[in-house]
């Protein structure tokens, strides 16, 4: 019986000692590292999950803020090309009255009809304005071109109408200046230059340009005869 009690022995301090193997990793909680690498991996594509996040949101407001900016440009310079043909328009009025006896009558130059605006920068003041009849704002005429100046060739002018010299850049803004006659009450008709019917002039100054799609703006004015 001996060899039997060894034995016995040799089991009872194989089963002690991984009794107290597993009393210290229950009291002293030893960490498995497998699981500390599946949780480190977790928390690194949580990170660049979040990074992504961030910097698509902050991409997307750059870009909108640039696509802002440049459509308040484009709309800032529709606004003053519209209301320069306005007063492209008054300046050709002001200068049948001032010049007198050098014109027909206070609406000379000025027939109902579609027109663009074109600016000499060499004619005499105050001629430097004249209209030139086109069909609709679709016409070549209407469309803005840069031209470098013959007096100063580093200075470019935004100019309309037939634009012969050079090699005019286009712009993408059109322009077409609408004329129609204000009458009278009750009148059948004042058409025709210095009509004693016609009291004035309705002045409309339209601008289309491209912008993720066709934008337009639209300055109109009432011009009266007020000269005796």
């Amino acid at each position: 019986m001996p060899y039997h009690g060894s034995r016995i022995l040799n089991i009872g301090k194989r089963t002690t000692r991984l009794s107290v193997h597993r009393s210290l990793h229950s009291i002293f909680q030893l960490p498995d590292t497998r699981d500390e690498r599946g949780q480190g991996l977790l928390e690194l594509v949580m990170a660049l999950g979040i990074l992504v996040a961030g910097l698509t949101v902050v991409l997307n407001v750059a870009i909108a803020n640039t696509v802002f900016n440049r459509e308040s440009s484009q709309r800032a310079v529709a606004a003053s090309l519209a209301r320069e043909g306005i007063e492209a328009v008054e300046h050709i009025r002001f200068s049948n009255i001032d010049l007198g006896v050098l014109r027909t009558s206070w609406d000379q130059d000025l027939a109902a009809g579609s027109y663009v605006a074109v600016f000499d920068p060499v004619a005499a003041a105050p001629l430097s304005w004249a209209l030139q009849s086109i069909t609709d704002i679709n016409d070549s005429k209407a469309e803005f071109k840069f031209q470098s100046s013959a007096a100063d060739p580093l200075f470019s002018l935004r100019l309309q109408g037939d634009v012969t010299s050079g090699t005019p850049i286009t712009t993408g803004f059109r322009r077409l200046i609408q004329i129609t006659d204000l009458c009278t009450p009750g009148a059948s008709s004042c058409a025709g230059l210095g009509n004693v019917n016609k009291i004035g002039l309705r002045v409309t100054s339209q601008v289309q340009w491209l912008a993720g799609g066709r934008r337009t703006t639209t300055v109109e004015e009432m011009m009266y005869h007020w000269q005796p």
